[in-house]
């Protein structure tokens, strides 16, 4: 069984060193798409066996219209049985997920349902040789995250911008959401006030709206979520 990740990322430095040691003993391949990073996110990437690192056609900008076509077609024309599509702060996460996977194979199950958390820290741990899973398991529930980014070779995936929404066909559903995803969006306040802002929208973002919430520039939005789901954290990972 072959897994590949196809994820798309900008100025990723400071978790992506965590999104490749997490995903190292299930995964045999990544292919990234870079957009235009200016920190270390790519001499990261390339120092990391069985990675192959592309660029972003959408130049420098968060345009979800071009990071969706990526994750919709890129996997189609690649080699492999399952591919995860996460984006570089989702983590998917199972006991024995390759085992997981497997078993899945023998039930004729090509499209996993998956549980989604929002991880909430107020630290940022040191990257070298650890696991966020070990630091960071408090989070809240968030049914937006169930994004069905684990995919079987042979389903046609069409998400909607973002992924959280999609079709396919033809596919079958697990039954229950044995994976969890949680989200590393919110390791610190500092460091959601800085992917908030640091990140420019591309005019057709402007134009559809996306990379916005509630209608105002992501960056309001994501520290008050932030500083009203602190109190709420429950246990996630044992």
């Amino acid at each position: 069984m072959k897994i590949t990740v196809i994820s798309v990322i900008r100025n990723e430095g400071i978790i992506i060193p965590f999104f490749l040691r997490h995903y190292r003993p299930v995964v045999d391949r990544f292919i990234f798409y870079d957009d235009a990073s200016t920190d270390d996110t790519r001499d990261l990437i390339r120092a990391h066996p069985n990675t192959e690192l592309h660029d972003n056609p959408a130049g420098g900008v968060l345009d979800d219209v071009t990071n969706i076509t990526i994750k919709n077609t890129v996997y189609q024309h690649e080699p492999g049985d399952w591919f995860f599509m996460p984006d570089a702060d989702e983590f998917l996460f199972h006991p024995d997920l390759r085992g997981l996977l497997e078993r899945y194979d023998r039930q004729g199950v090509t499209l996993p349902r998956v549980e989604g958390w929002d991880m909430v820290s107020d630290y940022i741990p040191s990257a070298e040789h650890s696991l966020l899973t070990d630091h960071i398991k408090f989070g809240v529930r968030n049914a937006f995250m169930d994004k069905m980014i684990v995919v079987h070779a042979g389903v046609i995936m069409n998400w909607e911008p973002g992924a959280h929404t999609h079709h396919a066909s033809p596919h079958v559903e697990s039954e229950q959401a044995d994976i969890k995803l949680l989200h590393y969006k919110y390791l610190s306040k500092s460091y959601v006030i800085v992917k908030a802002t640091t990140h420019p929208l591309s005019a057709r973002n402007h134009a559809l709206k996306l990379g916005y919430t509630d209608g105002r520039p992501s960056s309001e939005s994501w520290e008050k979520y932030y500083d009203e789901n602190w109190p709420r954290r429950v246990r996630v990972i044992p």
